[in-house]
């Protein structure tokens, strides 16, 4: 006699004879599973799932089997020959699953599970691992789950999408892949095949077919200009669009990209700026939310309480929120800007951050308004914490978009001391943090200039002779 255990603790097991009621002996067994096996490695080359039952099969309002088919994209990252694929159908939900089975497997330590997906759509991710045979419950709870650690927003190429798990002894025999893909009238106007293989537990916590993940900046202020960005793409986990007030779990809706500026005026100059799009399937809001300093926050006090965010919307006028939300979970939700958005073109709007989250925020939300049939395209730029209540009216020389060099501004009495760099014939500008210009001097030949400014931070711009920029940060 023999039995296998459903967990790695339960090895051994006793097993009662009764004759109507009295127990005529006691038997020890010993499990014949339960191995601390934390090897998974699924490919689908035999054409086979592990076991056929359960079945193998496709979520979404519109259920269908989940099928192994030749790979439609033998290129790039996966070239192998088969692949498992489920249909995400157009008159489906919001949400997509895929779920199969696969050969037993306890996992014991913190692992990396990477999954090859071939996929139509910028889309958050998920992946659960489910016990099919449990001690207690059902076949439909959880043992472990896990949202993409990090991904790229390539569609229509295989791209490896990474989940931390952290094991302790539990056995899983089945995957569910979940793909959160919003809005079918907007993203699915027919169905739509999603493809998985190589599937792949190890200690590796970076994607295959990349040599390195680009660091990622953790806080405001920010501009958008460098290639590392508080809203990379690479990690940006929050952005869509809310359909209405109870039913707002599209994430991915609204695909958010770094683009050229689209309208470089006398207000946004600088290059750069983010882009997202309300879909015009949403008659509600959009919401962009960053994650500020990994999770650990920005403390936020009265010395910069109020949050400036240049922003840029197609159509007329349209209401702009934000959300403030503590590390502890305090938060302070719709927070109107000082001056309502009012024009098609660049304004900066200034949202004054309640003084019971002061603190370490960690989420800032920001929410413009929709209500259209058609898809607007948002554009935002030169987001920071700052003291001053005053909108910015130029940020294309704004303390954000300037990279300090080797020179300094020294306060001595009245003056302002220039060191590190030679001024001869020097045109020299300084600008506070709203981007005025505040001083303009040409033709300067000394390193000290004459100090009337009020108190606060500066940005000086030094151009020589010939055309020769430099720059640097000094506060008065």
């Amino acid at each position: 006699m023999s039995y296998k255990p459903t967990s790695l603790g339960s090895k051994t097991s006793t097993v009662d004879i009764k004759s109507n009621g009295v127990t005529l002996a006691q038997v020890g067994i010993a499990g014949t599973g339960g191995n601390p096996n934390e090897a998974i490695n699924v490919d689908f080359e035999s054409g086979t799932f592990y076991a056929s039952s359960p079945a193998n099969v496709t979520w979404g309002d519109t259920n269908t089997t989940l099928t192994i088919v030749d790979n439609p994209t033998k290129e790039g990252l996966n070239t192998t020959n088969k692949v498992a694929c489920g249909v995400r159908s157009a008159a489906g939900g919001n949400a997509f699953q895929a779920e199969f089975n696969i050969e037993p497997t306890v996992i014991n330590t913190t692992k990396y599970l990477h999954v090859m997906v071939l996929k139509p759509t910028h889309s958050v991710m998920s992946i659960n691992g489910r016990n099919n045979f449990p001690v207690a419950g059902n076949s439909w709870d959880n043992v472990y789950s896990a949202s993409h650690l990090n991904y790229t927003t390539v569609v229509n190429e295989w791209v490896d999408v990474v989940f931390k798990i952290d094991g302790d002894g539990k056995k899983i025999d089945r995957l569910i892949i979940g793909l959160d893909n919003c809005n079918p009238a907007t993203r699915y106007a027919s169905s739509a095949n999603i493809y998985f293989d190589k599937i792949e537990l190890n200690d590796d916590a970076t994607p295959r077919g990349v040599t390195s993940l680009p660091a990622k900046k953790t806080t405001f202020p920010e501009n958008f200009e460098a290639t590392s960005f508080v809203a990379d793409p690479t990690y940006f986990p929050y952005t869509y669009s809310w359909v209405t007030p109870d039913a707002h779990r599209n994430k991915g809706c609204a695909y958010e990209t770094v683009v050229a500026n689209p309208l470089k005026d006398g207000v946004n100059g600088s290059e750069k700026v983010l882009k997202t799009t309300l879909n015009g399937g949403a008659d509600w809001w959009t919401r962009l939310q960053f994650v500020l300093n990994d999770g650990l926050g920005t403390t936020v006090d009265a010395n910069n309480k109020y949050l400036h965010v240049m922003i840029y919307k197609q159509g007329t006028g349209g209401e702009v929120k934000a959300f403030f939300i503590r590390t502890d979970n305090v938060q302070k939700e719709w927070i109107s800007p000082s001056v309502v958005y009012a024009y098609n073109g660049w304004q900066d709007l200034v949202f004054e951050v309640p003084a019971d989250v002061y603190g370490a925020v960690n989420k800032v939300a920001i929410l413009p308004h929709g209500s259209t049939a058609q898809n607007i395209d948002i554009y935002f730029d030169d987001i920071e914490f700052i003291g001053s209540a005053t909108p910015r009216t130029n940020v294309s020389t704004s303390i954000n978009n300037i990279k300090s060099t080797d020179f300094a501004v020294v306060k001595v009495a009245n003056s302002l001391i220039i060191k590190g760099v030679s001024v001869d014939n020097a045109k020299i500008s300084i600008y506070n943090m709203q981007g005025q210009e505040v001083l303009n001097l040409k033709n300067v030949n000394t390193n000290t200039i004459s100090n009337n400014l009020s108190k606060g931070v500066y940005i000086v711009k030094i151009t020589n002779q010939q055309g020769v920029e430099q720059v640097c940060k000094f506060m008065n």
